[in-house]
């Protein structure tokens, strides 16, 4: 009888090439993740923002005009108690105030809005709300433009919506 021999297994040196290009592929996806994090932090800064916004911009346009312009006609920062800054939690929930706040709103409200097209005529029947919300978990406080209403900091992400207010015939 004779007796054969059979290699049937992989060598140390195939073993240590296969975990080698493995290693390197996934060194390679690895390195992604970050990204892929940042993209998401940023996707849900962006989504929430706009939940405030809007939730803000609503409860402007079901206030009353009158109550909402206050017979003011220059441009103002609309007031919710004494303070014109909001405060939201990381789910865009409403906080009495900055303790746990992760975003902070402001509404800039123009009571008689510029109609285009009509030359230099406004109405005094439309107003302008301009929303404003920014991303703040320090509750840093946040630079002005040069009107000193409206949110011009480029330490925060700042996400700007407008909408539109008509007073009822």
């Amino acid at each position: 009888m004779s007796t054969r021999k059979i290699d049937a297994a992989f060598s140390l040196m195939e073993v240590t090439i296969a975990i080698g290009i493995v290693s390197f592929a996934f060194v390679s996806l690895l390195g992604l993740i970050p990204l892929g994090l940042n993209n998401f932090h940023c996707a849900m800064n962006s989504s929430v923002g706009s939940q405030i916004g809007q939730a803000v911009l609503n409860d402007a346009q079901q206030t009353d005009f009158s109550t909402l312009t206050g017979g003011k006609t220059t441009p103002f920062l609309m007031t919710t108690g004494s303070n014109t800054i909001l405060y939201f939690d990381d789910q865009g929930g409403a906080l009495p105030s900055a303790a746990g706040a992760i975003y902070q709103a402001i509404a800039l409200v123009t009571p008689a809005t510029m109609v285009p097209n009509t030359g230099n005529t406004s109405l005094t029947t439309l107003a302008t709300v301009t929303v404003q919300v920014a991303t703040n978990p320090g509750n840093q406080p946040i630079a002005t433009g040069t009107t000193g209403l409206l949110w011009c900091d480029p330490r925060f992400s700042i996400y700007t919506f407008t909408g539109f207010v008509a007073q009822n015939q």
